[in-house]
């Protein structure tokens, strides 16, 4: 069997809840979007679908309705306390500078739109044991946990105006990013439903696949020197 060849706007890679929020918002653009995941279409959602469902936000409706003062200055000032960060972590500060200041309303409220709700008690996790913390509770679980979440979020796809725009694929292995001049021009890999290869070409690519974590040899590979050796065995969880 020959190569198989798919075009798109834009390709996803990663069907978790980074790949679903990006195809959501590219359908709201009208764009013809691919997603690509390796795992089995009953698994669509990644780990959000198992996960408990908090987030981190700042000053919202919730917090202003139990009386917490929180806002994106001391949002920012418990996140650089506890973060560690070095003098060159020039994007991780950007990071945390953006999400304080503008998660409540990209995050909080979107969400939102898609029905998704908040448990109306605000929890204080992570306050800190030998650095301070967080000093005020900012953890918001949502109703129905991740698989709330994730199950919210996918209704939002099947039933959106642009849903004839999207195409997805499952047991997708993407191995390679294809490139052009500089420029990435889409992904390529294995159809592992029956082995056959692929290439995805696209204007546009995101690359929504998580990190490392999952592979503790990459994580040995990529450890931080000023820590020593990395131990033998690592807890993954």
């Amino acid at each position: 069997m020959g190569e198989k060849r798919y075009e798109a706007d834009v390709v996803i890679v990663g069907g978790g809840i980074a790949g679903i929020s990006a195809a959501l918002e590219l359908l709201e653009h009208n764009l013809k979007v691919l997603l690509l995941d390796r795992d089995e279409a009953d698994r669509f959602g990644g780990l959000a679908k198992e996960s408990f469902g908090g987030m981190f936000f700042v000053n919202t409706p919730h917090q202003r309705r139990l009386g917490i003062k929180d806002s994106p200055d001391l949002a920012l000032q418990d996140w650089l306390s506890f973060a560690e960060l070095e003098p060159d972590d020039i994007w991780p500060r950007r990071w945390a500078e953006a999400y304080v200041n503008r998660c409540t309303d990209d995050v909080f409220r979107w969400l939102g739109g898609f029905g998704v709700g908040f448990f109306p008690v605000v929890h204080w996790v992570e306050r800190g044991l030998f650095v301070p913390g967080n000093s005020v509770p900012r953890f918001h679980m949502v109703w129905g946990t991740g698989h709330g979440l994730v199950m919210a979020l996918l209704d939002g796809l099947r039933g959106h105006k642009n849903a004839g725009n999207l195409r997805i694929l499952f047991r997708h292995h993407v191995t390679h990013i294809d490139t052009h001049d500089g420029q990435a021009t889409g992904v390529s890999g294995v159809d592992e439903n029956d082995d056959t290869p692929f290439t995805a070409a696209a204007n546009h690519t995101i690359i929504a696949a998580g990190g490392i974590c999952g592979n503790i040899n990459l994580v040995k590979q990529h450890w931080y020197q000023p820590w020593g050796t990395p131990p033998e065995t690592i807890l993954n969880g």
